[in-house]
């Protein structure tokens, strides 16, 4: 993105909101970039950003209200609202694709493999189709209804979203949801991607792959040595399963150019699934499948900076080394990304050249799925005037408990600075400076980022182990 602007400015994040429009408007009441005004959504000042990182849909029982918010606010500011693609977004995707009464004809086990001829190792040790019916008590028999509520809870990790999207529809016809039928909730998921008004077209239309700004690299997922500057040609999902090492593709070793590449991708994906949405011209695949798959792990090469993270299952994983210096090397200070919940605040990951990967997946942030409970927001100040100044990190919010957090990342020089976002012994990262910069606060995560312990250490400690490690702090 070229940058214009005249003075400082303020770059709002939030990511992985996944329907729980609750959430939304909690961030947006502590937002110092977004606000409401008379019912609409509104940016404060004349330069700032907002930046959804992705996954919209699915989980927080109000799909439908954030939706309209996220487009009402891109709507209104197309240069300044960007809308990062999610694995939740594009998994939807299918709908146009894949799913129409044709299946009723097919046994479960071949309605199964025709929506999902090829699936990622997740979704492989997931319950099939037919387990799921006799699992149910259900007769062997294909049925939209049955198939859908398949397909949320075993394939797209949404069990209750059939009845949310019931409820929906309800409080905007104001009737019970009992008067809401199986066959209307099916027609409106369906509609959603089908019709150009639909919710999952707009978004899909509207989204990006990656947002670059000033200094500040925006993805769902992350980067990887295995995608950092890297962008496929399109490709089967087969393709992706079967590959051994990256797909045929470009290397772009400008940021700018590997963005505008990946975006290029995205809407060329986007405008087959329109035009072609059962079979790509070349015969090889549905239309726009590589944009699809871009939601899926199909094998360990990591092309995707959607769903390749810097969080394994239990803990925070190091940048490696190559992607941090593609990185720096093109003048990047700040990844923002989600995909993977980090518990009940952001959380900062150091890079070996002195910036920063910082992880905000908060709303799903404790293993009894207490969604929304904590709140934060990332804000990057920038300054357009000198491009080669860092940029300045502000993190705040409240934790699950409610407990308020606010801090900002201090500048490069400064003694704090290279002691956040560093692996310690047994599991423990450093994650902000306390409030009197005497000790770092540090984090240790089980089960899946749901169990949070938190200590402090003395500055002087961390700064002792991190010397001491093989490499200095740095190292």
């Amino acid at each position: 993105m070229k940058c214009t602007l005249l003075r400082r400015y303020l770059i709002s994040y939030l990511t992985d909101v996944e329907g729980d429009f609750r959430y939304f408007n909690r961030f947006v009441d502590m937002s110092r970039v977004v606000t409401r005004d008379n019912g609409k959504y509104r940016l404060r000042g004349a330069d700032s950003h907002f930046v959804f990182g992705g996954d919209s849909f699915d989980l927080g029982g109000g799909d439908w209200a954030l939706s309209d918010a996220l487009l009402q606010l891109k709507a209104d500011y197309p240069e300044r609202v960007h809308l990062i693609l999610g694995n939740r977004d594009v998994n939807k995707m299918v709908f146009r694709t894949s799913l129409d009464r044709h299946l009723e004809r097919l046994s479960p086990a071949e309605a199964h493999r025709a929506v999902y001829a090829v699936e990622s190792p997740i979704q492989q040790r997931a319950m099939g189709y037919a387990e799921y019916l006799e699992k149910q008590g259900l007769p062997p028999r294909t049925t939209m209804p049955t198939f859908m509520k398949w397909l949320f809870r075993c394939r797209m990790g949404s069990p209750n979203v059939f009845e949310d999207r019931r409820a929906e529809i309800a409080q905007r016809r104001r009737c019970d949801t009992g008067a809401v039928t199986d066959e209307e909730v099916i027609e409106h998921f369906m509609a959603s991607a089908a019709a150009e008004g639909g919710m999952v077209y707009r978004y899909l239309q509207q989204g990006q792959m990656a947002a670059l700004i000033g200094r500040s690299l925006f993805v769902h997922g992350g980067v990887t040595w295995q995608n950092v500057g890297y962008c496929p040609y399109p490709f089967s999902a087969a393709a992706a399963y079967s590959a051994t090492a990256l797909l045929p593709g470009t290397m772009h070793a400008s940021a700018p150019e590997w963005v505008a590449a990946l975006n290029r991708l995205t809407r060329e994906g986007f405008e087959e699934w329109v035009a072609h949405p059962h079979r790509a011209p070349d015969g090889s695949r549905t239309g726009g499948e590589y944009l699809r798959s871009f939601a899926y792990r199909y094998t360990p090469v990591l092309y995707s900076v959607m769903v390749n993270s810097p969080i394994n299952p239990t803990t925070l994983c190091p940048i490696d080394r190559e992607a941090g210096q593609y990185l720096f090397d093109n003048g990047i200070d700040t990844v923002c990304c989600g995909h993977q919940p980090t518990g009940d605040s952001p959380t900062l990951v150091a890079t070996e050249q002195g910036g920063f990967v910082i992880v905000a997946d908060n709303s799903y942030c404790a293993a009894d799925n207490s969604r929304g409970q904590a709140v934060a927001e990332v804000l990057l100040e920038q300054d357009a005037r000198r491009p080669d100044r860092r940029v300045q990190v502000h993190i705040r919010g409240s934790h699950a408990d409610g407990r308020p957090f606010e801090y900002s990342v201090p500048p490069k020089g400064d003694r704090i600075a290279p002691l956040l976002g560093r692996p310690l012994p047994d599991g423990w990262w450093t994650k902000m400076p306390s409030a009197d910069r005497t000790h770092i606060v540090c984090h240790k995560t089980t089960n899946r980022f749901f169990s949070i312990q938190y200590k402090e250490l003395p500055v002087e400690a961390v700064e002792q182990y991190l010397r001491h490690r093989e490499g200095g702090p740095n190292g």
